[in-house]
């Protein structure tokens, strides 16, 4: 996990956006406490070879956390966050915090 964190904090650095790569990061932290805090008994864990928390499990469990809530602000930015290194970079998912801030058009730019 350092290293998803050290990503994080490389795209921070880069883009100068060092505020919203630490959101970003804290978004990670609490989707792993949550995920880690989910009861093993959960319908969640069912399928997958153990209970370990990973990242492929954060990103489906924040995934199913943003389905049933659009406005999880915390499963947005993992999610984000798990797609720094797609071909998208996670943008379809700023959408939302554009729609709240304006400026947010030129961090997402």
């Amino acid at each position: 996990m350092d290293e998803l964190f050290e990503r994080v904090r490389t795209f921070g650095r880069r883009l100068g956006e060092t505020e919203f790569a630490g959101d970003l990061e804290g978004a990670l932290r609490d989707g792993l406490a949550d995920l880690d805090a989910l009861s093993r008994d959960d319908p969640f864990w069912r399928g997958w070879a153990n209970e370990h928390v990973t990242v492929a499990k954060l990103t489906d469990h924040a995934a199913q956390r943003l389905a049933g809530d659009p406005g999880d602000r915390t499963a947005r930015l993992c999610l984000i966050a798990l797609r720094l290194d797609a071909n998208d970079a996670g943008l379809p998912l700023l959408a939302a915090e554009i729609a709240k801030d304006a400026e947010a058009v030129a961090d997402a730019a």
